[in-house]
């Protein structure tokens, strides 16, 4: 999928900009910040370049760890850990 909308250029990302207030260069200036090195290298014509696809394998042996630990809590349908009632969940989950 992410080679599929790699190349692709948005169709209102003009729009996008005026909309933060800033203009394309500054906009990609920070975007460029995020960039993770795992996926992307500079050039010599200073533009970013794809290095590879994502993959668990290859952060695995980047990384060297054999297992990920998951930041999520899986919990039964109907149930939830917000005693307080503080949050909205939204996103269909795991079925």
């Amino acid at each position: 999928m992410i080679l599929r909308y790699l190349h692709l250029k948005p169709a209102h990302d003009m729009m996008f900009y005026d909309w933060l207030g800033v203009n394309q260069s500054g906009f990609n200036y920070v975007i460029n910040q995020f960039r993770n090195p795992l996926f992307w290298q500079r050039a010599k014509s200073l533009d970013w370049e794809y290095i590879g696809p994502y993959s668990t394998d290859k952060l695995m042996s980047i990384c060297g760890r054999e297992e990920f630990s998951n930041p999520y809590r899986s919990t039964p349908k109907g149930f939830s850990t917000d005693v307080e009632n503080e949050y909205i969940v939204i996103g269909k989950g795991i079925v």
